[in-house]
């Protein structure tokens, strides 16, 4: 509001300048509001792992840190919710790191729903790193215990200027009727 109400008292050359400043607050302030949605395990519950990863990765590619795909194989299978954030918090740390640490071009994501299991592959096109000899951070850390809570297998792979590779395989329960 403060750009606008300036903006008439500008000469002409300075406008466009205004201007320009004032969509770029604006669409900061758009991604702050999505983003803050999404970090609310109320969101994800109400649309699903499915939704907010689709959310996310839209949001990749809006903010054009990367090529993002995601992709859904198979039929979608309600899981329980609390499992569903969990895995969903796993993948946003995954998708944190990507973006601060790899200088990818691409990430392809896949959710792959077999008749027993989930399959989450997540894979990143960047510098990778050597899993021997990083450090294991806290987010790393955090990635690994939360897929151990929920009784999913944990798999991450790095190549050398190939990228990082997440599997995450989690088993579904069906209910008999």
């Amino acid at each position: 509001m403060q750009l606008n109400m300036l903006q008439p008292t500008l000469a002409e050359n300075h406008k466009s300048i205004i201007e320009e400043t004032g969509e770029i607050i604006s669409k900061s302030l758009q991604e702050i509001r999505s983003l803050s949605k999404i970090l609310n395990p109320e969101v994800v519950r109400n649309i699903g792992l499915d939704e907010a990863l689709n959310i996310e990765i839209q949001r990749l590619n809006r903010l054009n840190f990367m090529n993002a795909t995601f992709n859904i194989k198979g039929k979608s299978i309600t899981i329980d919710q609390k499992d569903e954030i969990i895995l969903f918090r796993i993948l946003q740390e995954f998708l944190s790191n990507t973006v601060k640490h790899s200088k990818a071009a691409k990430l392809k994501v896949l959710l792959n729903y077999t008749d027993n299991k989930l399959i989450i592959i997540v894979k990143d096109y960047g510098i990778g790193f050597d899993l021997d000899t990083t450090d294991k951070g806290s987010g790393l850390i955090n990635m690994k215990s939360r897929a151990q809570l929920i009784k999913t297998d944990f798999d991450l792979n790095s190549e050398k200027d190939k990228g990082v590779c997440l599997t995450l395989t989690y088993p579904l329960h069906k209910k008999d009727v």
